[in-house]
């Protein structure tokens, strides 16, 4: 019984916007009817059309209660906004509010139309998901420190195990990898390093947050390959571990299967490898 509850409450709050958006803007034309020709009385000195005299003081209060709310919500919304923008800003509310009911009403009725579209002609819907640019990873990362930099300055490398270190390093091996495998850093270093650098969470994912659902999301060859490991989706994003830095192609791999935005998560290659043999299956041959 509860269960069922609660679905019809998400049903109708899901919903209810597709009456409330329809008719909104009429109630708004209503009430500016309804104030212009209340002041055209008033001015003069005549009776107004529209109004009446409540015959009890329930009848008033009821009259008088949704005015009260309105008035309430806007002023919140201008104390809000006046905190972060300034009240010139935040004047201007009222017009927003009008505005976006607007939007509303023409974004809700392309909604049903296409619904009624689709249901009348036999036609699947299609989810028109709003695009997004944002600046690529490359560009967000230009001006980062360095990887030798954030090391030397948290003393976990000097300044000169880092210049023999660039002056010895082959041409196909990372940094990172190279100073470690000098015994100069720990691998731990090097990530802690690497998490700065690319502003990324660092740590292996407790079970808790851990869906074994989610990590089936990929095949699980495609995962121990390209190194990565759903664990969870929120708020339609899709979480990876990997012991690998973000790049466009192990998001277009994970993309293949899940179209998902990814979200990386750093973890050190032994922390993946437990997590590997902890949720993916071992393939047979």
């Amino acid at each position: 019984m509860p269960e069922t509850v609660s679905q019809l409450y998400w049903f109708w709050r899901d919903r209810k916007a597709v009456v409330t958006n329809l008719i909104t803007p009429l109630t708004n034309l209503l009430c500016a009817y309804g104030m212009l020709t209340w002041l055209i009385a008033r001015i003069g000195y005549t009776a107004w059309g529209l109004g009446f005299e409540p015959a009890s003081w329930w009848q008033r209060r009821l009259i008088q209660l949704p005015v009260g709310l309105l008035l309430l919500q806007v002023c919140i919304r201008m104390g809000c906004s006046s905190r972060v923008y300034g009240w010139k800003f935040a004047a201007a509310v009222p017009v927003r509010i009008l505005w976006a009911n607007i939007i509303n009403f023409c974004a809700t009725a392309k909604a049903v139309w296409m619904f009624l579209s689709a249901t009348v002609r036999g036609r699947p819907l299609i989810w028109l998901k709003t695009e997004h640019a944002y600046p690529s990873r490359a560009a967000l990362l230009t001006g980062r420190r360095r990887l030798g930099e954030i090391l030397t300055d948290a003393a976990k490398l000097s300044e000169s195990d880092l210049i023999g270190a660039l002056a010895s390093k082959p041409p196909d091996i990372r940094l990172g990898e190279h100073l470690v495998r000098l015994g100069k850093i720990t691998a731990s270093d090097l990530y802690r390093a690497l998490s700065e650098q690319q502003n990324l969470p660092l740590g292996k994912p407790e079970s808790g947050e851990i869906s074994t659902a989610v990590t089936r999301a990929i095949p699980a060859k495609t995962a121990r390959s390209s190194k990565v490991l759903p664990f969870r989706v929120v708020a339609g994003q899709l979480y990876v571990a990997s012991p690998e830095l973000p790049s466009e192609s192990i998001a277009n791999e994970v993309r293949e299967f899940c179209p998902l935005e990814v979200r990386f998560h750093l973890v050190e290659p032994r922390e993946f490898e437990e997590l590997a043999d902890a949720y993916l299956p071992v393939e047979t041959p």
